[in-house]
């Protein structure tokens, strides 16, 4: 499982890796709030309520995640805990 992650993780850290999910990021966030511009009234109904929330907090907790993740790798020798260590189901 540790080299599967190792494999799967390997082209987002890279920096062609980064710029694409920093593209999706920022273009997600882009798309929700043109769609919420481009509404007449605010008047909608509670699912499409919800899924416009539900897309605008998306970024916001990608954010948060990618900082946090940032911030433990740059204290020199620390390494993230790899899923199994830290799951109750593995």
């Amino acid at each position: 499982m540790q080299a599967a992650g190792a494999i799967l993780l390997a082209p987002w850290r890279t920096y062609p890796g980064l710029i694409v999910l920093y593209g999706a990021l920022l273009i997600h966030a882009a798309l929700g709030f043109v769609a919420l511009y481009r509404r007449r009234h605010l008047r909608m109904p509670p699912a499409e309520t919800w899924q416009l929330a539900l897309g605008l907090s998306i970024p916001l907790l990608l954010a948060l995640h990618v900082l946090r993740i940032r911030a433990i790798e740059s204290f020199g020798d620390w390494k993230l805990p790899i899923y199994s260590d830290v799951s109750i189901l593995g």
